[in-house]
């Protein structure tokens, strides 16, 4: 049993490090949702914690596999407002460092031709 412990904890540690895909679109990292720069956009991968956390964030529409953004943090560390599904969403800083997501940057600048 603590062979697979180990190998787990080897899987987590090799998802964290940086990695190229979709031919060189997108540069994913996984991070908290509290990392995520403003404005950026990260699919959810993870939540942490228990019952409780996972039923009030699904009621939120936030699940795993959805594109998340931070739209703006209110003052003196305040709730973070959370862009999902066109809809906005305040979650306090504990719930935000329990979301996991792979920051998706796109890596080339979009040209507008028209």
């Amino acid at each position: 049993m603590r062979k697979n412990s180990c190998i787990a904890k080897e899987k987590r540690l090799n998802a964290t490090k940086s990695c190229v895909a979709n031919e060189n679109r997108y540069h994913l990292a996984i991070m908290m949702l509290s990392q995520l720069p403003f404005g950026e956009f990260g699919r959810v991968t993870h939540i942490e914690g228990g019952h409780g956390i996972l039923r009030n964030l699904n009621q939120l529409g936030i699940h795993v596999g959805d594109v998340v953004s931070l739209a703006s943090r209110g003052a003196f560390r305040g709730p973070y407002l959370v862009l999902v599904h066109g809809m906005q969403v305040a979650l306090g800083r504990g719930v935000v460092a329990q979301v996991h997501v792979d920051h998706l940057a796109v890596t080339g600048k979009a040209t507008n031709h028209g």
